[in-house]
């Protein structure tokens, strides 16, 4: 089919047809989507598999210049292995599937070599013979991604003092390329589920800033021994995801009770998809949190008409940053809707399902200010975190 977003970049062993649509409601015209990007191609051919791919790619080619969806398609889900998120939106819960804009991913992948720009290059499949099972947008970039690189560490004194609840923890597992435009942390949205569940549990609005102590990371997720390899077996990988280990310093504000929520957080067993090991836990008073590298929204500092922006967008706005001041990169913090959430087969829990695409904020580290207390917000259309007051 001729689509815009495909489940199967990254993964070409899901048995799922690609999408056509667009994202269905505007959202805060700072953050990072094909909504607020000028891309060169929207559409691109999303082939089942590789022997097809010749008869999509001429039909591609044949479409005239329209950049809008005529018609949109948005199938029902056919393979197990996508994606379901639960996500609370309009008292209840949607079932989201996050799926990636081909032509968002395509213009990273040339901006960055076009501005040369510092990057982390992700090679999804080595195998020419296999990129056609893909799509045509890895096709074109020959089986790589590139993302912006991981997040530098700007370690300050904090500006905020209050009361909180402060978790120090080591984290195993974490996925850290959520949303396949940068690599090195976590998603925001992945700790945001989080601090859901304390909510949850206390029945408050709980806010969470994140510092970031240490990190170490590796490209491939350990999936079998191949035993093909007679005289050295050795551990096949699988690409689709990367996993890193964090020292974290969690801050958290509650607008109910500090012991309560103390409590709860002390049985976190699992944050941001990784295993938590050595937690401690206390509570502060009219405190100040220790020094470190807290992960700051700068979404508002985006202005598309700076003049280091020569593409006049968030895209390219967020790449001037990220190559003129350092400890500046981006990072996935929300969900837009790409369809009204309904009623399909194979959903998860039963709840309304959605396909949605991954949203981005512009980031900083630094001192603990407002803008590091990160806040979910639920709109017509989707579901998003931003820094408090931001």
């Amino acid at each position: 089919m001729i689509g815009t977003h495909s489940v199967k970049a990254i993964d070409a062993t899901i048995k799922q047809s690609g999408i056509s649509a667009e994202i269905k409601e505007a959202h805060n015209p700072n953050l990072i989507s094909s909504q607020t990007v000028r891309m060169r191609r929207k559409f691109f051919a999303i082939p089942a598999n590789a022997a097809t791919m010749k008869q999509y790619l001429e039909e591609c080619r044949a479409m005239p210049g329209s950049d809008m969806v005529s018609t949109p398609i948005l199938p029902n889900i056919t393979s197990g292995k996508v994606k379901q998120i639960l996500l609370p939106y309009a008292g209840s819960y949607v079932s989201a599937s996050p799926v990636g804009s081909c032509g968002l991913l395509y213009e990273l992948f040339n901006r960055i070599k076009e501005k040369e720009l510092p990057h982390f290059k992700w090679t999804i499949q080595p195998n020419p013979a296999s990129l056609g099972n893909y799509g045509e947008s890895v096709m074109l970039q020959r089986g790589v991604m590139r993302h912006f690189a991981r997040l530098r560490k700007n370690y300050s004194e904090s500006k905020w003092s209050g009361d909180y609840v402060q978790l120090n923890v080591r984290l195993e597992r974490c996925v850290i390329n959520a949303g396949m435009m940068a690599t090195g942390f976590p998603a925001i949205t992945a700790f945001g589920g989080m601090a859901h569940a304390l909510e949850r549990a206390t029945g408050d609005q709980v806010d969470f800033a994140i510092s970031v102590n240490k990190t170490s990371w590796h490209s491939g997720v350990p999936k079998i021994i191949n035993t093909r390899v007679v005289k050295e077996p050795k551990p096949a990988y699988y690409s689709a995801e990367m996993l890193g280990s964090f020292y974290l310093t969690i801050i958290f504000r509650s607008s109910g009770s500090l012991a309560s929520l103390a409590s709860e957080s002390k049985k976190l067993t699992r944050i941001a998809g990784g295993v938590v090991f050595n937690s401690t836990v206390s509570v502060h008073y009219n405190d100040t949190p220790p020094t470190g590298a807290y992960i700051n929204d700068s979404s508002p500092d985006i202005e598309t008409d700076d003049y280091y922006n020569p593409y006049s967008d968030t895209l390219g706005m967020a790449m001037s940053r990220y190559q003129h001041e350092p400890y500046t990169s981006i990072i996935q913090s929300g969900f837009s809707f790409l369809e009204e959430p309904k009623e399909r087969p194979l959903t998860r829990n039963g709840f309304p399902h959605a396909w949605c695409e991954p949203v981005f904020c512009l980031i900083n580290t630094g001192a603990l200010t407002e803008k590091s207390f990160w806040r979910r917000y639920e709109q017509k259309g989707g579901v998003f975190w931003h820094g408090y007051l931001s």
